[in-house]
C-alpha cells in the first residue's frame, strides 16, 4: 500500500468534489430554483448547503490523511490518527461557524469532537498503543515476516549451511547480545515476529522473536524432526533467550507435544 498515493487520491477526490459540486450543482441550483427561506432570506439556506457540501470534501481529506498514516511507518500512528481527526473536526467547526455566523450549532459539536480527539492523544491507552505499534515496527523493519518467508517455502527444506556450522555459530551468541551482534554470527533470520500480551486493551509489546530454519520436513514448527534456532529479544532490544532444536552438538530443550 503506497502511502503517498493514498494521500494524493484522498486530496484529489476532495478537490474534485468541491470544484465540480460548486460549478455544476450548487451554483445552477441557486440560480434556477427557489430555495426554502431560513431566518427571513434564502441566504442562510445557501450557506448551509454550501458548507455541508464542502465539509464532505474536508472529511475525505481527513480520511486520506488517516490512510496515509496507516500506510506509512509513523512512529506513533494512533496519536497521529487522533491528531488528524482533531484537525479535521476543528476545520469543520471553523467552516460551520464562519458560514452560518455561529447560527448553526453544529460547530459546537464539531469543536467538542476536535477537543476530545486532541485530548485523547495524551491518554495512556493511546500512548501505550502507539508504543506497541512503534516497537512492533522496529522489530520487523528490514526483516521478512512469517508470511513472506512461508510463501516461498518448499518442503522438505535443508539449509546449505551444515548443522555443525550452525552449532558453532549458535554457541558464540550470548544472552544480552544486540541484533547486530547476532546477525554477525548467524546472519539474517528467516523471519521475525513481534510478541505481545494477549490482552488488547491495549496490547503490550513483549519482544521480538527471530527464527532460523536448518531442516524442515514439515511446516509445523513443532514437528518432531524439524531443526531450527529460535531467538527472543526483549523490549530493550537485547537478546533475552535462545533455543535450538535438533541441531547436532546442541542439547534439545523439551518440546511441546507434537501434533504429528
Amino acid at each position: 500500500m503506497n502511502a503517498t498515493m493514498l494521500n494524493t487520491a484522498g486530496g484529489l477526490i476532495g478537490i474534485t468534489h468541491s470544484y465540480l459540486g460548486e460549478k455544476w450543482i450548487l451554483m445552477p441550483m441557486y440560480a434556477q430554483y427557489k430555495l426554502p427561506v431560513l431566518r427571513g432570506s434564502d441566504r442562510a439556506t445557501k450557506n448551509v448547503m454550501r458548507f455541508a457540501w464542502h465539509l464532505t470534501s474536508v472529511a475525505w481529506w481527513g480520511l486520506g490523511a488517516i490512510l496515509f498514516v496507516i500506510a506509512s511507518p509513523a512512529p506513533n500512528p494512533l496519536a497521529c490518527i487522533l491528531r488528524v481527526i482533531a484537525i479535521t473536526f476543528a476545520i469543520h467547526a471553523v467552516v460551520t461557524a464562519a458560514s452560518s455566523r455561529f447560527r448553526h450549532y453544529a460547530w459546537i459539536v464539531f469543536g467538542a469532537i476536535a477537543v476530545l480527539a486532541w485530548l485523547g492523544i495524551a491518554s495512556p491507552k493511546a500512548e501505550a498503543g502507539s508504543n506497541f505499534v512503534a516497537a512492533a515496527h522496529r522489530c520487523k523493519e528490514g526483516h521478512k515476516t512469517y508470511d513472506q518467508w512461508h510463501s516461498k517455502l518448499v518442503i522438505p527444506f535443508e539449509s546449505p549451511i551444515s548443522s555443525k556450522t550452525w552449532a558453532e555459530r549458535y554457541l558464540k551468541v550470548s544472552v544480552g547480545s544486540s541484533p547486530a551482534e547476532v546477525v554477525q554470527q548467524l546472519g539474517e533470520p528467516d523471519y521475525v515476529e513481534a510478541a505481545a500480551t494477549k490482552e488488547n486493551n491495549p496490547a503490550r509489546y513483549l519482544g521480538c522473536s527471530w527464527q532460523y530454519n536448518v531442516k524442515l520436513l514439515d511446516d509445523n514448527v513443532n514437528y518432531r524432526d524439524n531443526g531450527w534456532i529460535g531467538l527472543f529479544f526483549g523490549p530493550d532490544g537485547r537478546l533475552q533467550d535462545k533455543d535450538a532444536v535438533n541441531i547436532a552438538g546442541i542439547p534439545n530443550r523439551p518440546l511441546p507435544q507434537s501434533t504429528k
